[in-house]
């Protein structure tokens, strides 16, 4: 009888983790998306499987990673020809999963069996968190991460029971070593609870110690030789391009860990959680180890200052332990409570808690992982446009674009990619050359940059994800570099989408000269961010920029004329927009702009040469073909046709506009069933449309 009841505990248990594994997956697809940073890794592993080696770009020996485990790890579809974002997002949730069944066998070794409901606590909370499910699909290693982690305590609390050696303990934070590099901190700490607790128990024998930690050194330290040899570096490459010790960094990571608090953290309760348990003399010697690493992770956080993304990726991988602590809090709370109050209330009250925490979890952060997610995925979204455009132009290895944002478009194209932040780049890690004066946006963890480097590798393309709009420092400080603003003009992949573009038919000064004063480029980022909610703020701002600016900077006129036609001022936005191509005749901008200007005042043989020079410098934007058709659609019927089928085709913010003009390109040129047909099937869109009703009527 005693087997039978044991046997339906079990299987209700596996049903009730069965539907939290499920409920996981529901929330966790709810955020999925796949972080850029993740297919850096990819791409190291697309590259070792392919022949040229662990590197990022072919011959170039750069550690750029900090997850050597994971990046073996995503070699395995590349073998086998599987899809590895797939691959990477599966075994990203696997981890949670396996995760949750660590917890539960931690829960049963710290007080054995126990009610269905307590055995079950912390899955569910893990389930529901919405920080955990955010990372849980985005092809990065944090949850795999957070699998070794508890793993590697659940091996640890084993060994603290039996009182035996520790070697599995020593395999096991090996591996967590091999993933990410705090990892070493984290069997450090381990190592040191262990030699304390036995001396406490009267067992300490440092050889034994020594011993114990043979596993890990021998693991660990071929890693360190393999480093050393293959990057000639002991540590990461990505550690210098990160590290940098400011208070500014104490800081960030201070209200890095204070949104934590706030959002999950129970207002610190979690990193209190294991201290109390100490405090109650509650399996103590486990307890005060899971209060070490918590308390280390909330230190190396704040020092390090947080993550330069939102969502709490950094407390992810020791969130299964804290629940645990919280669970036996819980748990002993509701014991203490059950000699006073009536039986049923202590455990419902504490259940009552656990179901608000749940769901707090769960709902509080929805729109702010909502946000987030739009943003990566938007940020993802202009990469692949990126890559496309780069596969269109030449789809060869000896193709340069100098980029901070790397991932994407290294592992979709065969361009060669110049990090300008130096995570893959060891030059700009190690030997950066801040300018004075330039400062990266609020929140941005990366600051180390040599601009003069990056242009001397001659990129082809240079990218900001922000458009013309600098945030990083790096590329702030590339705006007040000559060579850049002559080598360099914007064109566009498509409409509102700039990519800078090498001259290669200009003579190349080498002489690097920098503008010395680099407050125009933040009042050109503050009249850009005014734009569509202020205007003559943005006026305002521009005008700064333009009188702050050296000559050779365009943007700011070119900005400036935009916003001034916005306000109803056309003869100075000519004026500005004529002061842009003055200091640059490539402004692609200022030349549409400035065309659309002349057709709007019916002056289209004045606007045909601007739109033409526009298609030669970007003949991917969809206002520019639209502009150079409209310049051309009464005098060269023939070569506008061409232009605005080009414009249909592109897709983008003026289709309609473009269909409507198309239309009558097809009239000029006597093909009016063609017409018919485009501005039928645009009024069967907006019936209303009287432009429309008078075009067909026109046939």
């Amino acid at each position: 009888m005693l087997l039978l009841s044991s046997f339906w505990h079990r299987a209700v248990q596996i049903l009730l983790l069965a539907l939290c594994a499920l409920a996981f997956f529901a929330h966790a697809c709810e955020y999925e998306y796949v972080q850029d940073d993740a297919y850096i890794s990819l791409v190291y592993a697309q590259n070792w499987v392919g022949g040229h080696g662990l590197v990022f770009n072919a011959g170039e020996r750069v550690e750029g990673y900090t997850n050597f485990l994971w990046t073996l790890l995503l070699a395995v579809p590349h073998v086998f020809g599987v899809d590895a974002v797939n691959w990477a997002q599966a075994w990203g949730f696997i981890s949670i999963i396996i995760a949750m069944l660590c917890c539960v066998a931690i829960a049963e070794r710290l007080a054995g069996q126990r009610s269905l409901l307590w055995a079950i606590l912390t899955p569910a909370l893990l389930a529901a968190n919405g920080a955990l499910g955010f990372w849980a699909l985005c092809g990065m290693e944090t949850a795999f991460f957070a699998l070794l982690l508890t793993g590697g305590a659940y091996v640890y609390l084993r060994e603290l029971e039996s009182g035996k050696g520790g070697y599995t303990t020593a395999c096991v934070f090996s591996l967590v070593a091999l993933t990410r590099p705090e990892g070493l901190a984290f069997y450090a700490l381990t190592a040191l609870h262990r030699a304390v607790c036995a001396a406490l128990r009267g067992r300490f024998v440092f050889r034994e110690q020594v011993y114990y930690s043979l596993p890990f050194a021998v693991i660990v330290g071929a890693h360190f030789i393999f480093r050393y040899l293959y990057y000639g570096a002991l540590l990461p490459n990505t550690f210098y391009a990160k590290t940098s010790w400011q208070v500014a960094y104490v800081e960030q990571g201070l209200n890095y860990a204070y949104q934590f608090m706030v959002g999950y953290g129970l207002w610190g309760g979690l990193f209190l959680a294991p201290l109390v348990l100490v405090y109650w003399q509650r399996q103590q010697l486990w307890f005060s180890y899971v209060a070490l690493l918590v308390l280390f992770n909330v230190l190396y956080v704040v020092v390090v200052g947080g993550d330069g993304w939102l969502e709490h990726r950094f407390f992810m991988p020791l969130l299964p332990l804290m629940y645990i602590a919280l669970q036996e809090v819980l748990y002993e709370l509701v014991r203490r409570m059950s000699t006073r109050w009536p039986q049923p209330l202590a455990p419902s009250v504490a259940f009552v808690l656990v179901a608000l925490l749940s769901y707090h979890s769960y709902a509080h952060a929805i729109p702010s992982l909502k946000h987030s997610q739009a943003l990566f995925m938007e940020h993802n979204a202009r990469v692949e446009k990126v890559a496309s455009y780069i596969n269109a132009l030449a789809p060869r290895e000896d193709f340069t674009l100098a980029t901070g944002t790397i991932g994407i478009v290294k592992y979709r194209t065969r361009a060669r990619v110049v990090d300008i932040l130096g995570l893959t780049d060891a030059h700009i890690a190690r030997h950066p050359v801040p300018l004075a004066g330039v400062e990266s946006a609020a929140g941005e963890v990366l600051r180390k940059y040599d601009i003069a480097y990056v242009l001397d590798q001659r990129p082809h393309l240079i990218f900001f994800l922000t458009g013309l709009k600098p945030v990083k420092a790096a590329e702030k400080a590339l705006y007040l570099s000559r060579r850049f603003r002559q080598r360099y003009y914007a064109a566009y992949i498509e409409d509102e989408m700039p990519v800078f573009v090498l001259d290669e038919g200009l003579k190349q000064d080498s002489v690097e000269d920098v503008f010395a004063r680099a407050d125009f480029v933040e009042a050109y980022i503050a009249g850009l961010n005014a734009v569509g909610k202020d205007w003559p703020l943005a006026a305002t701002h521009l005008l700064r920029a333009v009188e702050a600016a050296p000559a050779g900077f365009p943007y700011a006129y070119q900005s400036l004329g935009g916003v001034l036609v916005k306000l109803g001022r056309p003869r100075e936005a000519d004026r500005a927009l004529l002061s842009a191509l003055a200091v640059d005749e490539r402004c692609v901008k200022a030349l549409v702009d400035l065309s659309l200007a002349h057709i709007k005042r019916g002056e289209f043989a004045a606007a045909q040469p601007l739109a033409q020079r526009a298609v030669e410098l970007s003949a991917h934007s969809q206002q520019v073909r639209l502009a150079a058709g409209l310049s051309q659609i009464f005098s060269h019927p023939h070569a506008a046709l061409a232009h605005l089928q080009e414009a249909v085709a592109m897709r983008g913010a003026n289709d309609g506009e473009a269909a409507f003009y198309l239309g009558l390109a097809y009239k000029n040129t006597g093909e009016k069933e063609q017409a018919l047909a485009i501005w039928q099937d645009l009024l069967r869109r907006a019936p209303d449309d009287e432009r429309l009703q008078r075009a067909i009527a026109s046939l």
